[in-house]
């Protein structure tokens, strides 16, 4: 058979320079990343062929037609979980090599040619005859509202999921109450169908395509301007895999995590403990590596009073597969089960009581392999809506803060703006009334710093003491940038500031270290996001 697909990944094929980091790396110290471990299928089943190198050796045969495709083939490439643990400790190219997008359309060529595992197929048929994959009748989706009342049209869609409407209906629930509390007004699509998560990581996307066409014109018939979910795989289904299909539409995807933080910045809605509680977090690959979501859950966790958050050793982007994605519990149930294990060790180190999720497939798997551990599995809206408080919260008056620190309060309530770097990552942010006092280095007027920590970012008061950049800003840029509706505006903006500077809107740099360590760091990313970083392969 033709691999004309992979045929595009030949030249990523080829940067593997076969260093084993992406099997056998444990906190890398030169790349400063707190990686250990990374592949969990080759961790359990011990076999190279499972890690990225392996597979990269794998595919370039295929390729090079000296494999032929059987039995053992199909198992191989649906024994891959697609989480991307694998990119981040690659050091080959910028971002890693894609081997997870390699393996997503080996699967899709191979479906294409009559390729597939049975347990798949089944996906599918369900899909097909019932719009979920589970099976169910589709007249009872919606059957967990229990009659409470929605509007048929809002601004706001909450997408709810297969698995929240049929096997998680907790997670749901849960959803839908905090929603009301935080006087949200939306709706639930009358018509809802399979996202296609499932059937476009297994290699059947034609049917997947077709199911994501019928959810783009339900929303668009609504006329909804947003659209919350509580699954991580929905959330990144319709942020990526739905992206040729929207048509220049301005619809606007949030994890409900990150619209509960936005909703708690404005005091719509609180929560607290009612005695001291000690929860762990563990990041969906889905709403992590894929959508780059690592803050706010932590930050709503961290907001509730008398809940402490403690860590796994492996986490934010080198935070461990639960083991239930792209198939592998369809197909695997046995392999999933024992990868949630594993990662439940880590969890139970921590000494935590709650081991908190955000997607219904990761409360499912860990909650499967926590039996007789004495840990409690749950999602984030199940924790939150049990820690709901009516407390009034005494709202902070903006026009008592300087323009400092209304900067720091935007940059601390958007902590995903610092998202892709490395801890121990510090930035100072200076401000000044003239770009002249800054290259004359005069004094700033107010200035603090940002830290990449394990916990997220801290920020501190005046200038560190071995800054990697420091970052000098006009007062008229910082309060257009703290105006700025979300990440991707501030991003935008701050490239604006910096390449088109005025004399009264710039922004400008020092810059501590070469730029080639910088981009290492993570720094890169937001540079490219904003329009500064043009040509990556200069450095």
């Amino acid at each position: 058979m033709n691999f004309d697909g992979l045929a595009d990944y030949i030249n990523q094929m080829e940067k593997c320079g076969r260093c084993g980091d992406c099997a056998y790396s444990v906190k890398i110290s030169t790349a400063k990343k707190h990686i250990s471990m990374p592949c969990p299928i080759r961790n359990l089943l011990g076999f190279e062929t499972y890690s990225a190198r392996g597979r990269i050796i794998i595919l370039k045969k295929l390729l090079e037609g000296e494999l032929e495709i059987d039995s053992n083939i199909i198992q191989w490439a649906n024994l891959c979980l697609t989480c991307a643990s694998c990119k981040e400790t690659c050091l080959a190219i910028e971002g890693g090599i894609d081997v997870p997008a390699m393996m997503e359309c080996l699967r899709k060529e191979l479906v294409n040619s009559g390729y597939f595992l049975d347990s798949h197929a089944s996906i599918e048929k369900n899909v097909l005859e019932k719009f979920n994959p589970y099976g169910e009748d589709h007249r009872k989706r919606r059957e967990f509202l229990n009659s409470a009342p929605i509007p048929e049209k809002a601004d706001v869609v909450y997408y709810v999921g297969c698995t929240s409407s049929y096997r998680r209906q907790e997670i749901a629930n849960s959803t839908v109450e905090l929603l009301h509390k935080a006087g949200v007004n939306f709706t639930i699509l009358d018509d809802e169908r399979c996202c296609g998560s499932t059937l476009f990581r297994t290699g059947f996307v034609k049917t997947a395509q077709e199911f994501a066409k019928h959810n783009i014109e339900k929303i668009h018939e609504i006329g909804a301007k947003t659209v919350v979910f509580s699954c991580a795989g929905c959330y990144r289904t319709f942020s990526q895999d739905y992206a040729p299909f929207w048509n220049g539409t301005k619809v606007k995807l949030m994890h409900v995590t990150e619209l509960l933080k936005k909703l708690t910045n404005q005091n719509k809605i609180a929560f607290a403990s009612p005695q001291k509680i000690k929860v762990t977090y563990h990041d969906p690959c889905h709403l992590g590596r894929h959508m780059n979501i690592f803050e706010d859950p932590r930050n709503l966790l961290k907001a509730t009073a008398n809940v402490e958050l403690v860590e796994m050793e492996t986490n934010r982007r080198y935070a461990h597969c639960c083991g239930a994605g792209s198939g592998v519990k369809k197909a695997f149930p046995d392999i999933a089960l024992q990868i949630s294990k594993e990662r439940l060790a880590e969890a139970v180190k921590t000494q935590a009581e709650v081991l908190v999720s955000a997607c219904p497939f990761c409360k499912t798997n860990l909650e499967d392999g926590a039996n007789g551990i004495g840990l409690k599995v749950m999602d984030i809206t199940e924790f939150l809506l049990n820690n709901y408080t009516k407390e009034k919260i005494i709202e902070e008056n903006l026009e008592e803060l300087s323009l400092g620190q209304q900067f720091i309060k935007y940059l601390d309530n958007h902590p995903n703006i610092f998202v892709d770097l490395v801890n121990d990552s510090l930035i100072d942010f200076s401000l000044f009334s003239t770009l002249e006092e800054f290259e004359n280095e005069k004094p700033p007027l107010e200035a603090f710093h940002v830290l990449r920590t394990d916990d997220g970012i801290r920020i501190g008061t005046g200038k560190a003491n071995a800054a990697d950049v420091e970052i000098a800003f006009s007062q008229n840029a910082v309060q257009k940038l703290v105006s700025s509706n979300d990440e991707k505006q501030y991003a935008k903006r701050f490239g604006k500031f910096y390449n088109e500077p005025t004399e009264d809107i710039w922004i400008d740099f020092l810059l501590n270290k070469s730029t080639r360590v910088l981009i290492k760091m993570g720094y890169g990313a937001f540079a490219r996001e904003a329009g500064i970083l043009e040509d990556e392969d200069a450095y």
